[in-house]
């Protein structure tokens, strides 16, 4: 078939194994996701210390201004600066106090000032707050003020935080710890959201165990789904373990019908090539549909996309660092755009390189593992020697990923690349 994406074509065959398949670009599956329908998961009402992390499910504005009054930043004495300039002496009859929460309404007097804490109301009349530190007590309930004073200094005006009717926090928005303490500003105890998407893990492999269990000599640990269920922990999904499945095409069948029953999503691990044994991308091709497969990019060429019993499916490649690379740069937005999120682009920073790259393959975009470096007042982004998609370390010893485009063949130390922390994925 053939989608239409903001007015570009692009090449997905139902039949992904045939020779002279079109290999997909980057952008070709970012554009795909965007395409992608949310999931009608559901709403809930939650206690906003229980939100954290959700996706808002409507628009929110505020019914009242934040602060609702001017009031003091800090603690000292409420004057009127008119009062200030006619008076030569700067002297002050001080007979009044305000405290924080006091909810009387006070009249400045002529060349009067009172006394006033942090979060108390300013009384009418009142230009200015002086600070307690740049006055002077003085016999008779008087003080002295010796500093100027600008109008409006160390006040905050009824509404510098939030307006009323201002939008404060957009559908699809996904809140934070500063979401939940502003909506309680707000006077909100509850709020909206959607349910939570519901994902299924599936690792596949002959050679794949469990912590726990013995290894073979031609055996490993599956550090994927561990990497994986906890990346997935920081967004509002469910969870669900379908174990290590063996590379057995019936096998796969079932527990693919079993857990697309359950889950919104699958995820997969291994069995994306194309050897005898890459059962995963032959069993969506026949009992499925494989929208997207094989992409122009490193690591993770292997990885595709595509539908089972009308759930969605991600399938990642085998290799540890191909694996959370390609779920950072796909998973995650196709997560997001299932479960009732907002698509975000991670941020860029355009950075000198600490190193030299010649004869990259052109038409393919490359994704190396960086690390910020800074000597000599220098500031440079330096990759990881070792490039394997096995390394898993390397991701733990390194900072982000530097992305080199399709066009781009050579760098040359000095050059400005982009660079992604790692925590610019979340």
């Amino acid at each position: 078939m053939r989608l239409t994406v903001n007015k570009i074509t692009v090449d997905i065959s139902n039949n992904c194994l045939t020779e002279n398949k079109k290999i997909n670009k980057h952008e070709d599956l970012l554009n795909f996701i965007e395409q992608k329908k949310s999931y009608e998961t559901g709403l809930s009402n939650l206690e906003i210390n229980k939100a954290l992390g959700l996706y808002v499910s409507f628009n929110i504005t505020s019914t009242s201004n934040i602060p609702a009054n001017n009031n003091s930043a800090v603690d000292g004495y409420a004057i009127r600066c008119s009062d200030l300039k006619e008076n030569k002496e700067n002297t002050f009859n001080v007979y009044r106090t305000i405290i924080a929460g006091d909810s009387k309404t006070y009249i400045l007097g002529e060349a009067e000032a009172i006394e006033i804490f942090t979060g108390s109301i300013v009384p009418k009349g009142a230009d200015a707050i002086v600070m307690k530190e740049d006055i002077v007590i003085l016999n008779n309930n008087q003080i002295k003020i010796d500093k100027s004073l600008e109008i409006n200094q160390n006040i905050r005006k009824a509404g510098e935080d939030i307006k009323k009717n201002q939008l404060v926090l957009n559908k699809n928005h996904q809140l934070n710890e500063i979401d939940i303490g502003m909506l309680a500003s707000l006077g909100l105890r509850n709020i909206n959201v959607f349910n939570q998407l519901n994902i299924g893990i599936i690792s596949t492999g002959n050679e794949i165990k469990r912590p726990g269990e013995i290894l073979e000599q031609s055996e490993s640990y599956d550090s994927n789904y561990y990497t994986i269920n906890n990346a997935l922990k920081k967004l509002p999904v469910t969870i669900y373990d379908y174990g290590v499945i063996k590379d057995n095409p019936l096998d796969l069948q079932h527990i693919l019908e079993k857990s697309t029953e359950e889950c919104d999503l699958i995820i997969t691990t291994g069995g994306v090539s194309q050897g005898g044994e890459d059962h995963v991308i032959k069993t969506i091709n026949k009992y499925g549909d494989l929208d997207i497969w094989q992409l122009a990019i490193k690591p993770g060429r292997p990885m595709g996309l595509g539908t089972f019993n009308q759930k969605n499916i991600l399938m990642l490649p085998g290799n540890p660092v191909a694996s959370i690379i390609c779920l950072y740069l796909y998973g995650f937005p196709l997560i997001r755009r299932l479960g009732n999120g907002l698509v975000r682009t991670p941020q860029r920073f355009l950075l000198p390189a600490g190193f030299s790259l010649k004869n990259k393959k052109l038409g393919r975009r490359e994704f190396l593992r960086g690390k910020i470096c800074y000597e000599d007042n220098i500031l440079n982004i330096r990759k990881y020697e070792n490039s394997g998609s096995a390394i898993l370390s390397s991701l733990r010893l390194t900072d982000g990923l530097i992305e080199i485009n399709e066009e781009t063949e050579n760098i040359y130390e000095g050059d400005l690349i982009k660079f992604i922390p790692f925590n610019e994925f979340y």
